[in-house]
């Protein structure tokens, strides 16, 4: 059985795999990427001027469980490396268009940072976005995630308004960024 796929014809050397919701231990890796301050801090708004404790796998996983968005993890040489979402029934859009999947990447390993894997992530999701149907990506990012910023508009998406003092991080409000991109 094929578990995972490939980007065609990308040479991609990454794997996207359907979120298996009965393997705890798959959950556990993404919560122990929550205990980054720096990876928490980019993935989770912080709604209160306090420390927010890091996730745990099983919240995680019963978070994801609730939830009706797609989640594929990431595999590089067999080596979970990150996670990608599209949900295609978001509440909280910022445009609340027909046809619109809500995204989310995160590449939880360090090492793999600036190897071009998010941009393949965001092509691997844009993919399936137009396999449901969708016309429209939305997403948002946080104003200090500066890389993930310039990867969303090195990839054509275009900012559409802020939701201001959105999360809380280093001792300061930011916003979250929401960017669209047209199908």
């Amino acid at each position: 059985m094929n578990t995972g796929q490939k980007l065609p014809d990308s040479g991609s050397e990454l794997e996207f795999r359907p979120a298996d919701l009965e393997d705890i231990s798959l959950f556990d890796t993404l919560a122990s990427w929550y205990e980054d301050p720096e990876i928490c801090a980019a993935l989770t708004p912080n709604r209160f001027a306090a420390e927010v404790a890091p996730a745990r796998g099983e919240q995680i996983l019963n978070s994801y469980r609730k939830q009706k968005k797609l989640v594929w993890f990431i595999f590089k040489d067999n080596i979970l490396i990150g996670e990608v979402t599209l949900d295609p029934d978001f509440k909280y859009l910022k445009k609340d268009l027909p046809g619109t999947a809500w995204v989310s990447i995160a590449i939880g390993e360090r090492k793999y940072w600036g190897r071009g894997y998010g941009t393949e992530a965001m092509c691997f999701l844009e993919q399936q976005a137009r396999a449901l149907g969708c016309q429209r990506i939305e997403l948002g990012v946080f104003d200090f995630n500066k890389r993930a910023l310039h990867l969303y508009l090195k990839m054509g998406y275009q900012e559409i308004g802020i939701q201001p003092d959105f999360t809380y991080h280093d001792g300061v409000w930011h916003n979250d960024i929401r960017l669209e991109k047209w199908l």
